[in-house]
């Protein structure tokens, strides 16, 4: 309808809504509400051919019609952008061609098959013919209206029409199109050590990511660039005991062969957020593990040179580059907004902090984040489909002098697309004269980076503020640093390459949200939880009173070990008053089940003082328990026991001397008086 129309429209629509209703008890032999959707679409029609479409008609009164209004053919992609706004403007009318409902015919599954024929160039114009003329992209109207001429229902779609072979406005060198399918979910190992049952259900055949690998056996003429979730693969494979899973891993394995695959990260990770946290070490961790498992899967390394970045800043361009990664897929958002606003349609040179990459730009192709937002959303997939086509279409039209370009559309993450859309693509981009589905890896090798006046393109990356990581960086790396220790003491721990999954999980991006937060505490706190669990299996001395009855002795320290494997532990000592001829630190190994050490030790005085026992990895990193053992120190040294006996001598002589002397004394007759005279 023309611009006019539309403004009516509104008006009407606001003065009914101040005019107050009636509510009528509502019939019960009321039909469906009046309704209208595209169910199939040609993506493309010759010049003067037929478009084939099939409608979903419900609730249409008697003497019902679908008018079909031809808009003039978009000539740029801001015209096209235009359309797909909620008050966007068409463009002028260029034709209408209405046809009453019953003239459809019903096909098996109730919906009405249109055949539209379109009016040759130059020749005469017929009322029932549509009046898209020349090659272009025409946005359509298609609206169902009553007996009196008023509209129930509606929906705009697009015709892509081509000319044929020799046409004045035939293309030279159709636009490639690469189309790349991240296929991960969230992490599948739940803390308990299970598998998510949500992740199962997307890998199941009709389930999100089922779905998807599913049509890769239908993408015959359509090459594709994969992009799969290493611990998602993990995932499939530990749930291929059910044959319906388990032929996803298989149609993945065999696409291998057809399609590209692009290694990534071993689970969904914001690369800036742990570079900006100081967690580099995760992120190597992240990627070598994402390598390893890619290789297993597929049985031969992935080439890690390519990589989806996003999100992404110029730390995470400088660690990709600085992994061997030397071609770059970012989003159109990620661009710097000073940039031109013509979406890139060949490689260009992205340029980084100079401070983080002396060895200059990388090669980058950018995914078009507004045509693969139009593959989201709830319209009917073939609406959705057709607006895709219709989008790489004019840029096709928009083509300079036959030089080679190409469009990347990159799906959103956690995209759920039906079959119908999947499938309604696919037939588009199978031999259509101005689009040729192509891999980002043969847009890298085949096209040339853009230049523009003589010089090459070099664009630079949108500001991007990371959030903080799921879980604390000092939190995260204390437990990676003793897991770490743990499998070097315990290399046998069972549930220890769970525990390595978890630590992984625990800075995912999928748990970037609020609700995510207690996830990622939760996988942390499992790794705590193995450590701590196998630690207490390890029994050390109960606190206990040993009397040393000489200067020098041993000390007894009887451990229990219900590890069911061999460890070697470090023995820490420590007391104020005790000496240790073999070291304050001792290296043991224990057993299974009982081990008793002796400590030698030497008192420094006599007494009643505390002996500390530590038990640590052999590394110190994991304190397994601590003991205070309370030493009675009862020996008399050499110079006490000299002065002891010394002394008792001295006081015997005394005591001998003392007694003779009194003795003598008793021996002596007392003198006679002499008389008084």
């Amino acid at each position: 309808m023309t611009q006019t129309r539309r403004v009516w429209r509104a008006v009407a629509a606001a003065v009914a809504a101040l005019v107050p209703s009636v509510v009528l008890a509502p019939s019960a032999t009321a039909g469906p509400t009046p309704s209208i959707a595209l169910v199939a679409q040609d993506a493309w029609t010759l010049t003067g051919g037929d478009v084939h479409a099939k409608l979903d008609v419900q609730g249409a009164a008697p003497g019902a019609s679908i008018w079909f209004i031809a808009h003039q053919s978009l000539q740029s992609r801001d015209a096209f952008d235009s359309t797909l706004e909620a008050e966007g403007d068409l463009g002028g009318t260029n034709d209408t061609v209405v046809v009453p409902v019953d003239a459809l015919p019903l096909d098996a599954n109730g919906n009405r098959d249109l055949t539209l024929r379109l009016e040759v160039p130059g020749g005469v114009r017929l009322a029932e013919t549509l009046g898209a003329r020349g090659p272009g992209v025409y946005p359509l109207e298609v609206e169902l209206r009553d007996a009196d001429n008023e509209t129930q229902a509606g929906f705009i779609t697009y015709l892509v029409v081509v000319g044929g072979a020799g046409a004045d406005a035939a293309i030279t060198s159709p636009l490639g199109v690469a189309w790349i399918w991240p296929l991960s979910a969230p992490p599948a190992t739940l803390p308990s050590n299970g598998l998510d049952p949500e992740v199962v259900n997307q890998l199941e055949p009709d389930g999100r990511l089922g779905r998807q690998v599913s049509a890769l056996d239908r993408t015959a003429g359509v090459p594709l660039t994969i992009v799969p979730g290493p611990e998602t693969l993990d995932a499939w494979v530990d749930s291929s005991g059910k044959q319906s899973i388990a032929n996803g891993v298989l149609a993945l394995q065999r696409a291998r062969a057809v399609h590209q695959v692009v290694a990534s990260a071993y689970m969904p990770i914001d690369l800036p957020s742990l570079l900006r946290a100081g967690m580099a070490g995760t992120v190597d961790a992240h990627l070598a593990a994402g390598e390893e498992s890619l290789r297993v899967f597929f049985g031969e390394r992935v080439d890690p040179r390519t990589a989806l970045a996003r999100p992404v800043d110029g730390a995470a361009l400088s660690r990709l580059r600085t992994g061997g990664v030397d071609r770059l897929i970012v989003e159109t958002d990620a661009l710097a907004a000073d940039e031109p606003v013509e979406v890139p349609d060949r490689p260009f040179l992205l340029e980084p902090p100079p401070s983080l990459v002396a060895a200059g730009p990388i090669t980058a192709v950018a995914s078009d984040s507004a045509l693969a937002r139009l593959l989201s959303g709830d319209d009917p997939p073939a609406v959705r489909a057709q607006r895709l086509l219709a989008g790489l279409s004019v840029m096709a039209y928009a083509e300079t002098a036959g030089d080679p370009r190409a469009v990347t559309i990159a799906n959103p993450a956690q995209m759920d697309p039906p079959e119908e859309l999947i499938d309604a693509v696919l037939d588009g981009l199978r031999a259509n004269p101005l689009l040729t589905p192509t891999t980002v890896d043969a847009v890298f090798e085949q096209l040339p980076v853009d230049v523009n006046d003589e010089s090459v393109v070099t664009r630079e990356l949108a500001t991007y503020e990371p959030p903080a990581p799921p879980v604390p960086a000092l939190a995260y790396e204390s437990t990676r640093a003793r897991l770490a220790s743990l499998r070097g003491f315990a290399p046998g721990v069972n549930g220890i390459d769970v525990a390595e999954r978890a630590l992984l999980s625990s800075v995912s991006s999928a748990w970037s949200s609020p609700d995510g937060a207690a996830r990622a505490e939760a996988e942390l706190a499992s790794v705590e939880a193995l450590i701590g669990g196998f630690l207490a299996r390890i029994e050390v001395p109960e606190p206990s009173t040993i009397t040393l009855t000489d200067r020098a002795g041993d000390i007894p320290l009887t451990f229990r070990n219900d590890t069911e494997q061999t460890v070697t532990v470090l023995i820490q000592l420590q007391s104020p008053k005790l000496s240790f001829p073999d070291g304050i630190e001792q290296v043991v190994e224990l057993q299974p089940q009982n081990t008793t050490v002796h400590i030698a030790v030497e008192s420094r005085t006599s007494g009643s003082f505390p002996l500390s026992v530590t038990v640590t990895s052999f590394d110190g990193a994991l304190t397994i328990a601590q003991a205070q053992i309370q030493v009675q120190a009862t020996e008399v040294s050499a110079v006490g026991l000299v002065l002891l006996i010394s002394a008792a001598v001295f006081l015997a002589l005394w005591w001998m001397w003392h007694t003779h002397r009194e003795r003598a004394r008793k021996r002596v007759p007392a003198p006679v008086p002499e008389p008084a005279t």
